[in-house]
């Protein structure tokens, strides 16, 4: 295997990784600014207020992009089985 396919195949591993995780981040880093900001506004220092909004948002955002996350997936799968076959080759 050459090392310029295998970085190839790196850097396309770190990119779906990163695509499929964005949603998910993003969501909970803007439900968890809200909620802090909520709180530090209201002063109500309670763990489930944080943390009760983050997994329902998320949950729902998950279930709302699961047949992109899929498709992303089986799409990088394919590539890679393509690519594997010119690399052994």
């Amino acid at each position: 295997m050459e090392s310029a396919s295998l970085l190839t195949l790196l850097f396309s591993v770190f990119m779906v990784t990163a695509k499929i995780a964005a949603p998910l981040l993003i969501c909970g880093m803007l439900i968890g600014l809200a909620t802090g900001l909520f709180q530090a506004v209201t002063q109500i220092n309670d763990a489930t207020f944080a943390f009760l909004p983050k997994v329902v948002v998320m949950a729902l955002v998950l279930w709302l992009c699961l047949p992109w996350i899929l498709q992303e997936m089986t799409g990088f799968l394919g590539r890679t089985f393509e690519m594997m076959e010119h690399v052994t080759r």
